[in-house]
């Protein structure tokens, strides 16, 4: 089994827990009902919280999305 690592916060913040629990609940009820929904914007919203809650720049986050590329 490969274990992920995981922000601290993440673990113990409840309403950083919340919202990544809402943006990922919507994109399973889009995909439920059609299965070749485009997700991509709350995909993104996911992309967002992660690097709030690594306290990005706009400098980092755009090293992020160019290395994702």
């Amino acid at each position: 089994m490969t274990l992920i690592p995981v922000h601290k916060r993440l673990l113990e913040d409840t309403e950083c827990i919340g919202r990544f629990e809402c943006v990922v609940d919507r994109i399973l009820a889009a995909k439920q009902r059609d299965s070749e929904a485009d997700t991509s914007a709350l995909e993104r919203e996911i992309d967002e919280l992660v690097y709030s809650l690594y306290g990005l720049t706009k400098e980092e986050k755009d090293i992020v999305k160019a290395a994702a590329k």
